[in-house]
């Protein structure tokens, strides 16, 4: 059986966040047809995780990397004085990680690399490898529109020169890249559009049956929120809600509720629980029995790139959605029908009173975003897609 080496920033999850469901996802239907040697760099502290213990199930060696605080400063004085380096990279190269790759390609006679996120190609010495990189979305992207929404001018100058960093790293990771994947032709088509090694696959989502709460008028009618909460666009987006739209809501319906579910949320979203009509989860046990009481989901994202999985697992319920145009991106809905969208305020009040004065009609929205995910993003469907682009190494 043939070598492919992977590296990873993070340990790859079936329920993690998205970048390791997709990397879980690639892993596991490549250990189909590869023996795989994966490097993951953010190691320490993971030897008990449940995550590894099911990659290992599939036949897949692991490699954990401890990058030290000592390492992680001199990487990021390097950056300082270096361009071409973007910061975040520094949290995930080590001159130990360079090392064990160099090693493991030569003794396992590797030619074949698969990498997540460009965040991870400096602990490369060279590019002799067809390599298959999973940008998944641009980095470069999500800074340049951090960039534009900010106010704060000292973030705004090192979001700047962040996207500058990106934009140089993504020309290069695209250049010496067999394949490289985003999740979105919104993406690809910031990179570059002509580039044919760039293929765009969407993501999936798990396909679970729904039994959704159903809503009594007169009761609670529960708006939710779901995401990783320590990422900066989702703060943005459950902050400009609150502050734009939640005390006008609030007011109008005495039998509202907000209940915001996700990992590790900042003092400024946790702060929002002290409404008692709000509710701040931190992590769930199953993001999908949460959903699944709930009435309708919100996602007003004002930053961020790719593709939205929040979007995507609250369709799969069922949940009638509605975004804003950068919410919905490249995910091909048809308005009003299985997709709700606000460009203001005023729109997004307006749609959430109509949703509880006339749920029965939401609540087939919701029904038809349910087909239409299981038809096109199901991962047998997005797997097959990807698989597809091995048959002829």
């Amino acid at each position: 059986m043939k070598y492919i080496l992977a590296v990873s920033p993070r340990v790859p999850s079936k329920y993690g966040k998205g970048d390791q469901i997709i990397a879980y996802q690639r892993l596991s239907n490549l250990s189909k047809l590869y023996k795989i040697k994966l490097i993951i760099l953010q190691g320490n502290k993971l030897e008990s995780n449940s995550d590894l213990a099911e990659l290992r199930n599939l036949g897949i060696d692991i490699y954990l990397m401890r990058i030290t605080i000592p390492e992680i400063i001199i990487n990021l004085l390097i950056s300082a004085f270096d361009p071409t380096r973007p910061f975040q990279c520094s949290f995930f190269t080590s001159r130990n990680s360079k090392k064990l790759i160099e090693n493991l390609l030569v003794k396992y006679n590797i030619s074949i690399v698969y990498l997540v996120t460009a965040r991870v190609l400096f602990n490369f010495k060279s590019f002799k490898y067809l390599i298959f990189l999973d940008l998944i979305d641009s980095f470069a992207l999500n800074f340049h529109r951090r960039f534009l929404n900010t106010r704060n001018l000292i973030l705004k100058l090192l979001f700047y020169i962040e996207y500058c960093r990106l934009i140089k790293l993504e020309d290069f990771a695209v250049t010496i890249s067999y394949r490289c994947f985003l999740v979105s032709s919104i993406d690809k088509n910031y990179i570059n559009p002509q580039l044919e090694n760039v293929i765009v696959i969407p993501i999936g989502v798990y396909n679970f049956n729904h039994e959704r709460k159903i809503y009594s008028p007169g009761g609670n009618f529960i708006l939710t929120f779901s995401g990783n909460m320590n990422y900066q666009p989702n703060i943005l987006a459950v902050l400009w809600f609150y502050s734009n739209c939640w005390k006008i809501l609030e007011c109008k319906h005495y039998n509202l509720r907000l209940k915001i579910i996700g990992s590790n949320p900042p003092h400024s979203i946790s702060i929002l629980s002290k409404n008692p009509k709000i509710e701040v989860t931190g992590r769930v046990p199953s993001v999908y029995d949460e959903l699944n009481a709930s009435h309708l989901s919100i996602a007003p994202m004002l930053t961020g790139s790719g593709m939205q999985f929040k979007i995507l697992e609250a369709m799969m319920c069922g949940l009638p959605v509605v975004t804003t145009p950068l919410g919905l991106g490249d995910i091909r809905g048809i308005l009003n029908h299985n997709i709700l969208i606000a460009n203001t305020p005023s729109e997004f009040i307006d749609i959430i009173s109509s949703a509880i004065m006339e749920y029965e009609t939401f609540s087939k929205i919701g029904e038809n975003g349910s087909i239409f995910v299981k038809e096109h993003h199901s991962w047998s469907v997005i797997n097959s897609l990807f698989m597809a682009e091995f048959i002829d190494v």
